[in-house]
């Protein structure tokens, strides 16, 4: 495409986006009106604003863009990193992390397969991926659910396919990496690296190394994002749609070769293979083969059969071929303009015609019925095996039509996503935001499995109006928080509530796994929470979705609801995507509410309806509130954190409008997260600055007075820059006199029991149930050394075993000198080591030939661990050693310095 012509597909784009701002805007009650009945209260999910508050989290403060490939650079960073089980001198001392569910709401699910040998329930066998939640395996239909990735690898599982050749139908091939998903500007957080393979019918997977490069400094392989894979049944080719391209091989996944296109980031081809070995691949318009083009000989020569009617700009391509059929074809793609964004075609290879049945498409009805791909986020096609003409399409809604189009599709045609009573309700069972589909064959081919951003969900007779679904999210452990909430005083409650990415709120009543979570009902995405038990059979907890709807709810102790309430504030604004909030730790009629770049305050948030509330007119620097934090001793101080690295410090914040004193000076510039505030004293604090390419966390034991840099190794330079993951949360346990602080990161969950400024040491919780999954926000309680981690992918783990018990001894019982890491690293590493007594202790560094080129250290050292941060900038590369004498203890170990 030329540069006018691609100019012409961006402003396209761009007025698409901003119509569907428009849109969700226009149609949000909350713009307009503060009094509404009960059964308007739903709300949508917006992926833009989720987009964008991802974008501000976390971009690079200098460059204002997250950096290029930073999830596959973190996660190898991550791989270096010591665990606790590693690091620990006491091994009955490790934190046992229990996942808590929810074992009944799944998650995004772009991956979608049926086991070809059983079509016939019971024993139907389903596998299926989450965006960033692993693959999963169901050999009961949904019944069960087990996950089949180890914790440590890529989780961002795109597309699957079976290999359906008789003998061969063991083998499953799986895409990782979401191209439109968390970030459209590119830098993704659920990129992929390849392609997975399974030979045992899903029950252990392998990445491919030829789809796995070892150069992760800059997107430089298709390898990033698997849109989709076909294997030609004729040939046993596979065929893989990656990042704009469309890749061949024919050895099964070992050596590859392009045959369309060429590389592009973060866009969206397709490629789809007859039953008989017609390939059909679909390229966005602005780059090499664009189009819609064919080929009969495995991929060698390839025919352009692109309609002269289809629309000069375009950008993702959906392609279903009709079983019973395969001469017919329907394409979908996403132009950016007109009612739906989309143009809808359908092929006739005996003809070589092409019908234009974009007309036909849903009518747009505000506020949710019809089509809405959301920037193509969502677009998904499939036609039934026996009947060319039916065919389902969805995009926030999933409709059906039966005459393949040849008229309008009606309400009648809507069968799920939102509720045909188009009241931003969701249809029964299933969830807005479709994106992978399957049939059953026949004589089943009634039956319909639904892949969407709430989990999965069958249909046992797709013909039916209204269509029945059945949810299967059961165990599949997909779900996406942003956030979790416990009771911060009550021992052994077991109470967690928390918000989710397109799945409202959600909380447990129970500690067993199995126990479903209560739905919160409302919709949309959810935001913070707070839990407070009122007695010993009731809880009030505060539950929130996006934008800042806030809602008071009484629970009794079996978790059912006794009453709920709207007391969002009637002033402030606008409220942010995921909006903070926080609840007094002394008065739990206090709450401090984020609006916009001011914050309000209620003083009787439980006891009136509505509450009233008041701005607190000095607790602004004119920046977005990002982070607020409540001390509970001494009480009624209140921390403010903004998106600029600012933080206010005001004291007396319960009663009329108190000075607020700026403490930001010494911090960095970056988006504060969280405030950490110690339960037992309110003057020592950390800031988690959640960005990338910025020292994440600093301490304070004078209320921000100071501040000291306490994130240690969790970053790969000192500075802050490198591959370093994004800190999102802090908390802390103290039992017995040992405190352990904990900080939820985007590459798990890390603790450390002595902050001890840069040279801090950060032990990863749970390598083998955590994982490196995204964890968003930790929270703990000293009473009964609880803690709970909210991830974004896995749901939530728990822990009640966080501290040592009382009376065991925290001294090392033996010297021990530690593997250096990172290692290799440039220019910094940290080295660990281990005093039983106190003593003089000397660590020298040796080049390969035995010659000492540096003294690292030579001084008294107490007893105990410690961990020194050391810089080789003024090294060569190469292999040195490192030894330490303590006394008559002397050991060696080996680095690698590569620059």
């Amino acid at each position: 495409m030329n540069k006018k012509h691609l100019t012409v597909f961006i402003i396209g784009v761009l007025v698409a986006v901003c119509t569907m701002v428009l849109f969700y805007s226009g149609n949000n009650p909350k713009s307009s009106d503060t009094t509404y009945a009960k059964a308007e209260f739903y709300t949508k999910d917006d992926p833009f604003a989720r987009i964008e508050y991802e974008r501000r989290m976390l971009a690079d403060p200098v460059t204002g863009e997250i950096p290029e490939n930073i999830r596959t650079k973190e996660v190898q960073f991550a791989s270096n990193l010591p665990t606790v089980e590693s690091v620990s001198l006491n091994k009955g001392n490790l934190a046992t992390w229990t996942m808590r569910g929810p074992i009944n709401r799944g998650g995004r699910t772009r991956a979608l397969g049926i086991d070809v040998r059983t079509q016939t329930a019971p024993n139907i066998t389903i596998i299926a991926g989450g965006a960033s939640g692993g693959i999963y395996k169901s050999i009961d239909n949904g019944v069960t659910w087990v996950n089949k990735l180890s914790p440590g690898l890529i989780h961002s599982i795109s597309c699957l396919v079976q290999d359906t050749r008789p003998g061969q139908e063991n083998t499953w091939y799986a895409g990782t990496g979401e191209a439109l998903g968390t970030d459209f500007n590119g830098q993704s957080l659920l990129r992929g690296d390849g392609v997975y393979k399974s030979a045992d019918n899903g029950e252990t997977w392998a990445l491919l190394p030829s789809t796995s490069d070892g150069n992760v400094q800059s997107f430089n392989t298709m390898w990033r994002y698997v849109n989709n894979i076909a294997v030609n049944k004729s040939t046993g080719s596979i065929f893989a749609a990656a990042s704009n391209v469309v890749m061949r091989s024919q050895d099964g996944g070992s050596n590859w070769n392009t045959v369309r296109s060429t590389l592009a980031n973060n866009t969206m081809s397709d490629v789809q293979v007859t039953t008989t070995g017609v390939i059909y691949a679909g390229i966005p318009s602005a780059f090499t083969d664009p189009g819609i083009s064919t080929s009969a000989d495995d991929g060698a020569t390839w025919t352009d059969i692109t309609p002269g009617g289809f629309p000069a700009n375009y950008g993702r391509i959906v392609i279903a071929i009709a079983p019973s059929n395969e001469n017919i074809l329907y394409v979908w793609t996403f132009t950016g303009a007109g009612a739906t964004q989309t143009q809808l075609w359908k092929y006739d290879a005996s003809t070589t015609n092409w019908t234009n049945l974009t007309a036909n498409l849903p009518a747009t009805v505000a506020p949710v019925a019809g089509i809405n791909v959301q920037f193509s986020y969502n677009m998904v096609l499939k036609v039934r095996p026996d009947d060319a003409n039916f065919v389902a399409i969805g995009a926030t809604n999933l409709y059906r039509t039966t005459d393949g189009f040849s008229t309008q599709v009606t309400a009648s045609g809507w069968i799920g996503g939102y509720a045909t009573a188009n009241n931003i309700s969701q249809y029964a069972n299933h969830h807005p935001d479709n994106h992978s589909l399957v049939f059953l064959n026949p004589p089943n081919s009634n039956v319909l499995y639904s892949g969407h951003d709430g989990g999965i969900s069958k249909t046992d007779d797709v013909t039916q109006t209204p269509v029945t679904w059945t949810d299967l999210g059961r165990g599949y452990i997909t779900s996406q928080f942003f956030s979790l909430a416990i009771d911060p005083v009550t021992a052994n409650d077991k109470v967690i509530a928390g918000g989710m990415q397109d799945n409202g709120n959600y909380t447990t009543f129970s500690g067993d796994f199995n126990t479903d979570w209560v739905d919160w009902n409302h919709g949309g995405d959810g935001a913070f929470a707070e839990v407070r038990k009122t007695s010993a059979t009731s809880y009030t907890i505060y539950l929130e979705a996006q934008n800042g709807w806030l809602w008071r709810q009484q629970y009794n102790s079996n978790g059912t609801i006794t009453a709920d309430d709207l007391i969002e504030p009637p002033i402030g604004g606008p409220f942010a995507f995921v909006n903070p909030f926080v609840l007094d730790l002394n008065n739990a009629d206090i709450m401090y509410f984020t609006a916009g770049a001011n914050v309000i305050r209620s003083t009787n948030v439980s006891s009136a309806t509505p509450p009233t509330w008041q701005t607190l007119s000095n607790a602004t620097t004119g920046n977005n509130v990002t982070a607020l934090s409540i001390s509970k001793t001494i009480a009624n101080r209140l921390y403010v954190g903004t998106d600029s690295n600012e933080i206010l410090k005001i004291d007396g914040a319960n009663t009329g409008d108190p000075v607020a004193v700026d403490i930001s000076a010494g911090l960095p510039m970056g988006y504060v997260n969280c405030i950490y505030v110690d339960p037992a004293n309110a003057d020592n604090i950390i800031a988690v600055l959640s960005n990338y390419s910025v020292i994440s966390l600093w301490s304070s034991n004078d209320g921000g007075s100071n501040w000291t840099n306490i994130s240690g190794n969790l970053e790969q330079n000192p500075d802050g820059s490198g591959n370093g993951p994004s800190c999102r949360w802090v908390t802390s346990v103290n039992a017995n006199g040992t405190m352990k602080y904990f900080v939820a990161t985007s590459t798990g969950l890390y603790s450390t029991s002595n902050l001890n400024g840069n040279a801090t040491v950060w032990a990863q919780e749970g390598p083998n149930t955590i994982g490196n999954v995204v964890c968003t926000m930790v929270k703990g309680r000293d009473a009964d050394d609880y803690v709970a981690v909210a991830t974004h992918g896995k749901g939530v783990f728990s822990s009640t075993n966080a501290t040592p018990v009382e009376g065991e001894s925290t001294l090392p019982e033996n010297y021990s000198l530690l593997q250096n890491y990172p290692n290799p690293f440039n220019p910094s590493t940290t080295i660990s080591f281990s005093l039983p007594a106190a003593g003089e202790v000397k660590l020298s560094l040796f080049d390969a030939l035995g010659s000492e080129v540096d003294v690292i250290a030579a001084n008294d050292f107490s007893a105990g661990n410690h961990s020194i941060n050391y810089n080789a900038s003024n090294l060569p590369s190469g292999v040195y050693f490192y030894r330490i004498e303590a006394g008559s203890f002397v050991q060696s170990k080996k680095m690698i310095l590569m620059k």
